[in-house]
C-alpha cells in the first residue's frame, strides 16, 4: 500500500499521510530548479525533444562517456521494466531483503526471484562479492542496488569490478541500482561499466534531485544493453519538463552541500529522541535513511504507525532481528514520527 491508496481508502488529503517508505530528498527539488520549472511551464503547447539533446550532452561531458552510452526513460525502475522485457531472465539474483519497488516490478515480468542472502549487521549488512560471483552462474540476471536501498550497505569498488568481470565472463547481464548514490559520497563502476558487455548502470532524478513528479532516469554502460534499450523506449514518454529540470540540478552545487548539512542535522535529532525510547538502537548508513533495531513483532509495529496516518517500512535480518527503515523527512515530519514511536513502544512494554 503507498501513500495514494492510503489518502484513497481512508478518505483523506495525501498531506494527512506521513510517508516514510520513500527516500525522497526532504528539501525537495532545488529552487533553480522550481524556477525553470515555473519559466518552461509557459512553452507546454510545444512539443518535447524527444532525444533530450540538451541533458545527453551535458551529461555524457559530465560523466566523460560518449553519448550512444545513455538512453533515458521514466525513472530507473521504467528503465528496469524495459530491460526485463528484452533479457527476459527466467531467474534474477536480488540481495535480500529486496525493496518493495524493486520485489513489485520482478513479480509484474513473472521472473523466479533469487534472494541473495546479505551478511549481518556486524558486517554492516555488506554482500559477499565472492559468494555473488558464485551465484551469478545459477541466474540470468543480477540485481544490485549500490548502496542498497534498504541497509545502506556498500560493496568496495574492487569486488565491483570482479562482479563486472565475472558478469562478462557468464553473460549474465548485471545491473548495478545507484538510485541512493547521490547521497553518499560512493564511487560509481561507471568507467568499468561503459567497457563492459554485460553492466549497466540506472540511476534516478526521483530520489536525490526530488523530481518524483517528472519521472525521468537514465542507464548507463554496455552498448549492447544501451542499444536494445534505446530501440525499445517509447519516445512519447518524453517531457519538456523534466529534461530541463535535470540539467538545471545537476548544475546547483549548492543544492547538495545543503542537502548533506539538513541530513546529518537531522540524524543528530533522531539520535537525540532516541535515547529515552527502550529497547530500540539507531544504526547509521552512508544514505539519507537511518535503521532502527527492535525487539518487538515488526509487522505490528508497522499496522501501528499505519492506524496514525504513518507508512513505514523494514526488513528481519540474518538473525531475527527487527529493522525499521527511516528516511530522513523535514524536521515536522521527523518530530511526528518519534513521538508516534514512542507512544507505540509505551504501550508494547
Amino acid at each position: 500500500m503507498d501513500i495514494h491508496d492510503h489518502a484513497y481508502i481512508g478518505k483523506m488529503s495525501l498531506r494527512r499521510v506521513e510517508d516514510f517508505t520513500t527516500g525522497v530528498n526532504p528539501l525537495g527539488p532545488s529552487n533553480k530548479v522550481r524556477y525553470v520549472v515555473r519559466k518552461k511551464a509557459r512553452s507546454l503547447d510545444i512539443f518535447p525533444d524527444e532525444s533530450m539533446r540538451y541533458l545527453k550532452a551535458y551529461l555524457s561531458k559530465l560523466e566523460g562517456v560518449a553519448e550512444n552510452r545513455l538512453v533515458f526513460g521514466a525513472g530507473s525502475t521504467h528503465l528496469l521494466a524495459l530491460l526485463l522485457q528484452i533479457v527476459k531472465p527466467g531467474v534474477v539474483g536480488v540481495l535480500s531483503p529486496c525493496s518493495t519497488r524493486l520485489e513489485n516490478s520482478l513479480r509484474l515480468h513473472k521472473t523466479e526471484i533469487r534472494p541473495i542472502p546479505i551478511m549481518d549487521e556486524g558486517d554492516g549488512f555488506t554482500a559477499d562479492a565472492e559468494k555473488l560471483c558464485e551465484l551469478m552462474g545459477d541466474v540470468d540476471m543480477m540485481i544490485l542496488p549500490h548502496p542498497h536501498d534498504v541497509t545502506g550497505a556498500i560493496i568496495p569498488d574492487e569486488k565491483l569490478d570482479l562482479l563486472i568481470e565475472e558478469s562478462d565472463r557468464l553473460g549474465k547481464v548485471l545491473v548495478v541500482d545507484e538510485a541512493y548514490r547521490d547521497y553518499t559520497p560512493v564511487a560509481s563502476p561507471l568507467r568499468r561499466a561503459v567497457t563492459s558487455r554485460s553492466t549497466i548502470i540506472l540511476r534516478t532524478f526521483s530520489l536525490y534531485h526530488a523530481l518524483a513528479g517528472l519521472r525521468l532516469g537514465y542507464g548507463v554502460g554496455s552498448l549492447r544493453l544501451v542499444d536494445e534499450l534505446n530501440i525499445t523506449v517509447p519516445s512519447s514518454l518524453v517531457n519538456g519538463l523534466a529534461p530541463q529540470g535535470a540539467i538545471v540540478s545537476l548544475k546547483d552545487k549548492g543544492f547538495r552541500a545543503r542537502t548533506l548539512k539538513f541530513i546529518e542535522e537531522e540524524k543528530r535529532y533522531l539520535r537525540e529522541k532516541l535515547g529515552d525510547i527502550r529497547d530500540i538502537r539507531l544504526i547509521d548508513t552512508p544514505c539519507n535513511f537511518v535503521l532502527l533495531a527492535l525487539r518487538d513483532d515488526l509487522e505490528s509495529i508497522l499496522h501501528s504507525f499505519r492506524k496514525r496516518n504513518i507508512l513505514a517500512d523494514g526488513f528481519i535480518g540474518p538473525h531475527g532481528t527487527a529493522y525499521l527503515r527511516v528516511p530522513v523527512k523535514r524536521h515536522k515530519s521527523n518530530a511526528f514520527f518519534m513521538r508516534a514511536l514512542r507512544r507505540i513502544m509505551e504501550v508494547r512494554s
